[in-house]
C-alpha cells in the first residue's frame, strides 16, 4: 500500500523541525525545492583535544511527482554550491554534511544510479581533522522504498521507520 506524497512531505518536514531550522524563503524558482535546513550542533566530547564540537548540516529537501536524472543533477548542483558557501571551516568545527533528500512518486532508472552513485568529500585545511561529506537518500512513495549513496545509509533507515509509523497510524 502506497503513502500518499503530500503526508509523507509533511510528516518529514514537522520532524526535522524539532531538530533543524527550516528555511522556505529565497529558494530557486527552478528547482522542486520544498525547504532548506540547518542545524548547528555543540558540546559533542572528543578523545583529542585538538578536535573540534561543532557539527553542522544543511539539508536540501526536494518533492516533486517524479525525477529525472537531468533534475536531481541540476539539485546536486545547487546543494552542494549552497552548502559549501554556508560551512565556514575554523578550528571548532569537527564535522559538516551537505544532505540532499528527493521525496517522490517515481525516479528513472538513470536518476536513481545518480542519487546512489553520487559522493562528494572535502576535507579542511583550515580545521584540524574536519571534513565536509555528502549525504543522498531517495524516498519513492509509491513503493515505500528508499535508495541512498554510501553515506546515507542513516537516513535511509530513518525513512523505512518513518514511513512504517505513517501505516501505524
Amino acid at each position: 500500500m502506497a503513502i500518499e506524497l503530500k503526508s509523507l512531505e509533511e510528516v518529514f518536514e514537522n520532524n526535522f523541525s524539532n531538530y533543524y531550522l527550516i528555511y522556505k524563503e529565497d529558494l530557486p524558482h527552478n528547482l522542486p525545492i520544498k525547504f532548506r535546513a540547518a542545524y548547528y550542533g555543540h558540546g559533542q566530547k572528543s578523545i583529542l583535544k585538538c578536535v573540534g564540537d561543532e557539527n553542522i548540516e544543511h539539508v536540501y529537501a526536494y518533492c516533486s511527482k517524479s525525477f529525472d536524472a537531468e533534475t536531481v543533477k541540476k539539485c546536486f548542483d545547487y546543494a552542494l554550491s549552497d552548502g559549501q558557501m554556508r560551512i565556514r571551516p575554523n578550528k571548532r568545527l569537527s564535522s559538516a554534511n551537505i544532505k540532499v533528500i528527493f521525496i517522490s512518486n517515481g525516479y528513472s532508472n538513470d536518476a536513481l544510479e545518480l542519487i546512489r552513485k553520487t559522493n562528494y568529500h572535502k576535507s579542511h585545511v583550515q580545521a584540524l581533522f574536519s571534513s565536509t561529506d555528502l549525504i543522498s537518500c531517495a524516498v519513492d512513495a509509491s513503493i515505500e522504498k528508499a535508495y541512498a549513496n554510501s553515506k546515507g545509509s542513516d537516513m535511509k533507515d530513518y525513512f523505512r521507520s518513518l514511513m512504517r509509523a505513517q501505516h501505524k497510524e
